[in-house]
């Protein structure tokens, strides 16, 4: 890896550890979304040392496993999960453009950067973004007032026709 991408490197992933451990400490997660963390987390340990001392095959590897974590994503129940996720393939795809490499790289390599890859993540981040609004609206506070307002309408249809009915039988 090139040293002036090192720095981008450190801070990025800096940036993400933050936000990961804010969710271990303040969010009830399930057992799989804190399986995640604590894997990614780990990961890290070893990409911090992998980038200091320059392990080029260690870093291959934890290439790899940035996209398996991404694409797991997708199936955590954490929305702020899969926010980091979309946050990161963001970035990712950024620094692709603004540098012309994936900075992971040396210079002259192409190893994670190519045309294909490009839609494929392009195509994952839209599948992404549309998992988080999906999930976003399950929980979301207006998806609980839509019900709690259906509710209350059942609850008044109800009322009207047993009292519709009660109504009829007083007639007979």
């Amino acid at each position: 890896m090139d040293e002036k991408h090192k720095y981008k490197v450190y801070i990025l992933t800096f940036i993400l550890d933050i936000f990961l451990i804010l969710l271990l400490i303040y969010k009830n997660l399930h057992l799989l979304d804190k399986f995640w963390i604590y894997s990614v987390l780990f990961c890290h340990v070893i990409f911090y040392y992998a980038v200091k001392k320059d392990k080029i095959q260690l870093i291959d590897i934890l290439h790899y496993l940035i996209a398996i974590f991404i694409l797991f994503s997708l199936f955590l129940k954490s929305i702020f999960i899969k926010a980091i996720s979309l946050f990161l393939i963001v970035v990712i795809q950024y620094l692709w453009i603004y540098e012309k490499i994936c900075i992971l790289n040396k210079v002259g390599e192409n190893f994670g950067f190519s045309d294909i890859l490009h839609y494929l993540v392009i195509l994952f981040t839209v599948i992404l973004s549309i998992n988080i609004g999906f999930s976003y609206s399950k929980n979301s506070p207006i998806e609980n007032i839509n019900n709690i307002s259906n509710n209350i309408e059942n609850t008044v249809e109800n009322i009207i026709k047993t009292t519709e009915k009660t109504a009829l039988k007083k007639q007979h």
